[in-house]
């Protein structure tokens, strides 16, 4: 789209770039850049090797959607991992780097390294479902090393909170979760703490992600 991937900085192709992420996994969206149709960019692929040469393994060798050194590219950022997860995106290279300390470089962070010791998000998909994926973006993955539950959840609201009710299935929570915060209020990743539950409430501020992460029981 306009001036997405060259990263335009204004209200509007803000809200564009987090818009055009859709691309990657909504039938339903149409691409609003010269292409102008419904791209379905990972489904569509998964269904050609389906179709034309099962158990290939899907790799996106460049991606972008710009303006990394600001908080919106590390939404953006945010929210194209958790998809590559969710739909088994077997490979994908950044193009090219975020800048050391950047606001995209903390979105890797909050993937790779989100306390600062190589705690990683898990490496077992978790079926989650965002009743507004427009408002807010929700991935979640089990860590089997540790049977940690990590919930990620991206508010692409820049002046709104979100206050979100997790409901967890088959899962039994320990007694306190830890939540890392990354947003346009704390430029470098922070954690809290808060009792754990089956049912459990937790704001989102605007402009920002936030990471859940539950031991089991």
């Amino acid at each position: 789209g306009n001036n997405v991937f060259g990263g335009g900085n204004d209200p509007a192709t803000d809200a564009l770039r987090l818009r055009e992420t859709r691309g990657l996994w909504d039938p339903s969206y149409t691409d609003e850049s010269w292409i102008n149709d419904k791209i379905d960019l990972i489904p569509r692929m998964d269904g050609w090797i389906k179709q034309y040469y099962p158990g290939t393994k899907l790799g996106i060798s460049e991606w972008n959607f710009g303006a990394a050194n600001v908080m919106n590219g590390a939404l953006a950022i945010a929210n194209v991992l958790g998809i590559y997860g969710k739909d088994g995106v077997y490979l994908a290279s950044y193009w090219t780097t975020p800048a050391a300390g950047s606001p995209g470089a903390h979105a890797f962070d909050m993937y790779r390294d989100y306390d600062g010791h190589n705690s990683t998000f898990g490496n077992l998909s978790v079926k989650t479902v965002s009743t507004n994926p427009s408002n807010l973006m929700a991935f979640a993955s089990l860590r089997t090393k540790d049977h940690h539950l990590l919930v990620m959840l991206v508010n692409q609201q820049p002046d709104t909170q979100q206050k979100v009710h997790l409901t967890l299935k088959h899962f039994t929570p320990g007694a306190k979760a830890r939540l890392y915060l990354l947003g346009s209020a704390s430029p470098n990743i922070t954690h809290t703490s808060k009792p754990a539950a089956r049912s459990m409430s937790v704001t989102v501020p605007p402009y920002s992600i936030e990471l859940v992460v539950i031991p089991r029981r």
